[in-house]
């Protein structure tokens, strides 16, 4: 067998080999997830990359797109339980949270999306009839509003389908004029309510901190004025100390103990009449000195 003869065999060879790792293998990619159904099993691979699978017919791969998806509703007029036609539209976004659930029930965005789409106004309409003005405009209406739309799409589409809703706003409320300025007043009623207790509450807690911050100064003086009263003790003993052991000196330690002795009485707010000679209050009287001879 000559060269120009083995090219075709060799290339069927290659051929087939490629078919083969085709056949064998699957990749997932990022926001992918990969269902593998072999024997009447299914699998789940989720992490990215080349994997490797027994070949078709005995093993099937489906790419299941787990990327977050958006959806945008149009306007729809829908009565309050107070009769109040409210133009409103929605928005939210969703992902599949299980892919083996999704693709035996669903099976492709294309079908995903039609069905969330009714089963979003079906949720919106059943919502917002069960509201009023109030339970729509007061300052947490529209947040209890979007979290119940949010919940009641969930239990139906998290088992059922195997998709998670991330997000369910109310992008727009049109109001007939006839109604706004009550509703106008009932916000800015709630709002000023709002505001009050705020300002209640701060109010309260700076109270309480100066109150904190007057027994935390009491607390500091008085025990500034006792250390001083023992550090003026102390220095008065020891200069008594010092100045008894010179008789010369009598005089002018009788007058420092008379002047500790009136401190001691003058710190109480009392009125005193006495006279000018009372033994204490006499250092209050000029000094006199004698003329050296």
């Amino acid at each position: 067998m000559n060269k120009s003869s083995k090219t075709p065999l060799i290339l069927s060879i290659i051929i087939c080999l490629v078919m083969l790792v085709a056949m064998c293998s699957y990749s997932v990619g990022q926001s992918e997830a990969v269902v593998i159904t072999s024997m009447g099993k299914q699998e789940l691979e989720t992490k990215p990359g080349l994997h490797f699978k027994f070949p078709w017919p005995i093993a099937k791969s489906s790419t299941i797109n787990t990327k977050r998806q958006i959806f945008t509703g149009s306007a729809r007029d829908i009565p309050t339980s107070d009769d109040i036609l409210l133009s409103s539209q929605i928005a939210a976004t969703w992902r599949i949270s299980d892919p083996i659930i999704f693709r035996n029930s669903l099976g492709s965005l294309t079908e995903a999306q039609g069905t969330l789409k009714s089963l979003i106004e079906t949720n919106q309409e059943s919502v917002l009839r069960s509201k009023n003005r109030n339970d729509l405009f007061s300052s947490k209406g529209m947040q209890v509003t979007e979290s119940e739309l949010l919940n009641n799409l969930n239990g139906k589409t998290e088992k059922n389908y195997g998709i998670t809703f991330d997000f369910v706003g109310i992008t727009s409320f049109n109001v007939p004029a006839t109604n706004s300025e009550s509703i106008l007043a009932r916000m800015k009623e709630e709002r000023t309510k709002e505001a009050s207790l705020i300002l209640s509450k701060a109010e309260s807690e700076a109270k309480v901190m100066r109150d904190q911050a007057d027994t935390k100064k009491a607390k500091l003086l008085a025990g500034a004025e006792a250390e001083a009263r023992r550090k003026r003790g102390t220095s008065l003993v020891s200069i008594t100390e010092q100045y008894e052991k010179h008789l010369e000196y009598s005089d002018f330690i009788l007058f420092l103990k008379k002047l500790d002795a009136l401190g001691e009485v003058s710190r109480y707010d009392t009125t005193l009449f006495l006279g000018p000679d009372t033994p204490i209050y006499d250092v209050l009287q000029p000094m006199k000195f004698q003329e050296s001879k």
